[in-house]
């Protein structure tokens, strides 16, 4: 009878799922609930072939469920994005499942949960969504029996998360940084779970290596070891789903020569289990064809290269086969290789290992392929093989202990770069990342570079700063006297051209005038200039007052060539002083010195006077007695009632009661003093008739009789005589009531016997006027 070759596999992986209900024929199964052995972190989803679907719906973690079974509803997922949205199971997910049988080309199946259950020991593969992309994650190579499950719809967001070097450039090394992501499946009725934990800094691409675009790390995936603490492992499948697919691998050592020589193969079988292998081809023979570790003898037909086959029979009676091409040589060719540096540190150790022969013999004596050494030196093998004999030799250095430095220019001008290189040691790795044993800086910053040798590793840093441009100033006087010089110092730059074309940091000059300099550094210029004046000799003019009042002050002023200091102490051009007495300033400079003073003298001015009577009925006749100082000086009376005198002494009538403040004002000098004092005028009581006698002769010839010249006043307030020669010359003056005259002049002397003529204008307290003129004779 015939049998259908599909129903024939179904049938087949009928009685494997029969057979793992069966604990006596169950594989290794965890001893807990649950283990989880891997995650597809980066799903494949070409948008091509399926349109809209997103990573989160193809996402796939396979886990082993321990010796109890478990229904759907019992497991939960804890994702490191998503919310767990339970499992699902029904038409769709059944005709996902069949569609995804249909791709598979080994003998691999997919079956889903009977009656949502998982049997103990089941690998078991969950999907992150029935929405899943059917051509985004191979199953072809499946040559094993999965139970799939699904998580209900939901989530499209990716569960986890991706290399953060995706869509960078590739690089043979991780990123920096330690970005967890943890993962936890659980079975409720115990509460058991399993736990794993990845980085996602250390996922790799499709080339083994880390970053590239995001279609070269797709199919990044971790595999987690059990039993015990999970250790993860990063591998990428590509856009296969997650699980390992089965490989056959052979190696052949040694070579035939001539249809002689034996060669020894090494057989390997990854991803799955087999039940037998056969190694077939050339005309020799075989130690042991059926076992993955064997030799080959050539036969006489082997004169060239001869092609052997490995087959391994696979748990799907699918047999899987590799080729291995053993090489025809006319003689070995030796070579050493060691397991570290040929450079031997002390208290070390190195294997050197010969290959390209069958067999071996060392300077040592060793004949075996490998030998461990400890000290350092030349060490020969000599191989053989049929075809003859070859040697090698290697050299050993002893190593020294390791000492890194870093050369180059740590300073750099804004908008230019150095060249660092480390020394010391034979590998370097940068803080910037850099391998190289020299790289190139553009900014400022530490770098530190650790060096590597056969002896150990060793670390230095250098600080690179950023160089300003030149910063220059000049120092030195910039003043000279006549017939001087002075030295201008160039600084802050580190070459200088002066406007004199001189070259020098330091220039002497002796001549007035602006000098310029330019200083040059690695970074630029800078042009700066300063003026050299000639100094006059020093000279000095006081200006300023120079007397001053009692109680004031004056400023003098110093002017000429500065600065100025004073005799009393004080500096500056001008000062304010108040005391009399001299003072002297003088002005220096770099050329001498001079002085010059002026004496400052303080007028003493004071103002007071009484009033006699100061007080009494109107009119009131007052005599005020003068006793100002000085005597030289100017006096203006000011009597309160619109009336005023020049003179020392007035008297002053004051006709109309009042209160009357009478002002003195004292002037010398420019200086002046005021005094003050109050006349009190009463009521008037009846004021009685003046009356004015003038008499005609008088006789001052010293007989005590008639030897004054005397007017009789009778009530009389003021009056004022003057006498006068027959030339018209004023001989004497009569200022106030009871003055006499004793026929003298004004200078003293006695006048002559004659006429002399008068003028009087007098006043009578009763408001009489009198205007009179006449003669007088004089005789002796």
């Amino acid at each position: 009878m015939n049998i259908p070759a599909s129903l024939l596999r179904t049938l087949v992986h009928l009685v494997a799922i029969a057979l793992l209900t069966v604990p006596e024929v169950a594989a290794q199964i965890p001893d807990q609930c649950l283990e989880i052995e891997s995650i597809l972190v980066d799903a494949c989803n070409p948008s091509d072939q399926c349109p809209g679907s997103t990573e989160g719906q193809n996402e796939m973690v396979r886990f082993k469920t321990g010796p109890v079974a478990i229904a759907l509803n019992e497991l939960e997922a804890d994702w490191p994005n998503n919310p767990w949205r339970g499992l699902a199971q029904n038409a769709n997910t059944a005709s996902i499942t069949a569609q995804l049988n249909a791709t598979i080309e080994n003998c691999g199946f997919l079956i889903e949960p009977p009656n949502g259950i998982i049997p103990p020991g089941s690998t078991v593969l969950m999907v992150t969504s029935p929405e899943m992309c059917l051509a985004g994650n191979s199953f072809t190579a499946l040559a094993d029996t999965l139970y799939l499950i699904f998580q209900v719809t939901g989530n499209t967001q990716g569960h986890f998360a991706n290399s953060p070097a995706s869509g960078q450039a590739i690089s043979p090394t991780p990123p920096a940084g330690n970005s967890e992501r943890t993962l936890v499946l659980t079975y409720l009725p115990t509460g058991c779970s399993d736990e794993v934990t990845y980085i996602r800094e250390l996922l790799v691409n499709n080339q083994g290596t880390y970053g590239g675009q995001s279609g070269e790390s797709d199919g990044s995936t971790v595999v987690f070891s059990w039993p015990g603490v999970p250790v993860a492992t990063y591998v990428n499948y590509g856009c296969q789903a997650p699980f390992e697919p089965l490989l056959v691998q052979a190696e052949v050592e040694g070579s035939l020569c001539g249809g002689a020589g034996t060669v020894t193969l090494t057989g390997a079988v990854v991803g799955g289990g087999f039940s037998s292998v056969l190694w077939t081809g050339g005309t020799g023979t075989f130690a042991d064809p059926t076992a993955l570790g064997t030799t080959y003898t050539a036969g006489s037909g082997d004169n060239d290269a001869v092609i052997l086959q490995l087959c391994v029979q696979t748990d799907c009676a699918d047999p899987i086969c590799t080729l291995v091409t053993v090489p025809a040589g006319d003689g070995p060719s030796v070579s050493i290789t060691a397991d570290g540096p040929l450079t031997l540190c002390p208290g070390d150790q190195l294997v050197l290992s010969a290959s390209g022969a069958d067999s071996y013999v060392w300077s040592t004596s060793a004949t075996t392929s490998n030998i461990t050494i400890t000290e350092p030196g030349t060490y020969l093998v000599t191989g053989t093989n049929a075809c003859g004999t070859g040697s090698a030799e290697v050299t050993v250095l002893a190593g020294t202990g390791i000492l890194v430095e870093i050369i180059g220019d740590t300073e750099i001008c804004p908008g230019e770069s150095t060249v660092l290189t480390a020394t010391g040691a034979t590998s370097y790795v940068w803080n910037t990342q850099a391998t190289t044993a020299s790289i190139t800086v553009t900014s400022p910053g530490t770098y530190s570079v650790t060096g590597t040798n056969a002896c150990g590793t060793a670390t230095d840093l250098v600080t690179v700063t950023e160089a300003p441009g030149p910063t220059v100033m000049i120092s030195g006087s910039t003043e000279i006297c006549q017939g001087g010089s002075t030295t201008l110092t160039a600084s802050g730059a580190d070459s200088y051209t002066w406007s004199t074309t001189e070259s020098t940091a330091s220039i002497t000059v002796s001549t007035a005038g602006v000098y310029t300099v330019t200083g040059t550094n690695a970074c630029g210029a800078a042009t700066i200039s300063a003026e050299v004046l000639e100094l006059d000799l020093p000279s000095v003019v006081i200006t300023g007052d120079t007397i001053i009042c009692q109680g004031s002050s004056t400023v003098l002023t110093a002017s000429g060539t500065g600065p100025f200091t004073w005799s009393n102490g004080q500096s500056g051009a001008s000062i304010t002083v108040s005391q009399p007495g001299t003072y002297v300033a003088t002005a220096s400079n770099s050329c001498g010195s001079a002085s010059t003073g002026v004496t400052v003298a303080m007028v003493m001015i004071s103002s007071s006077f009484a009033a006699q009577p100061n007080s009494g009925s109107a009119p009131l006749n007052v005599q005020f007695s003068n006793g100002s100082t000085p005597a030289d000086a100017t006096f203006v009376w000011d009597f309160a009632d619109g009336g005023g005198s020049d003179v020392p002494d007035p008297i002053h009538l004051f006709t109309e009661p009042g209160t009357y403040i009478v002002e003195l004002l004292v002037s010398s000098n420019g200086c002046t003093a005021v005094s003050t004092s109050t006349v009190v005028v009463t009521v008037p009581v009846e004021i009685p008739e003046s009356s004015l006698f003038v008499p005609n002769v008088f006789t001052p010839n010293g007989d005590q009789m008639n030897d004054v010249y005397a007017l009789t006043a009778v009530n009389i307030a003021s009056l004022n005589m003057r006498i006068f020669n027959r030339w018209g010359q004023l001989v004497n003056e009569l200022d106030r009531v009871g003055e006499v005259w004793d026929g003298r002049s004004l200078s003293g002397s006695l006048v002559p016997d004659g006429t002399y003529f008068y003028t009087i204008e007098a006043k009578g307290l009763d408001g009489r006027s009198y205007d009179l003129k006449g003669h007088v004779t004089v005789l002796r």
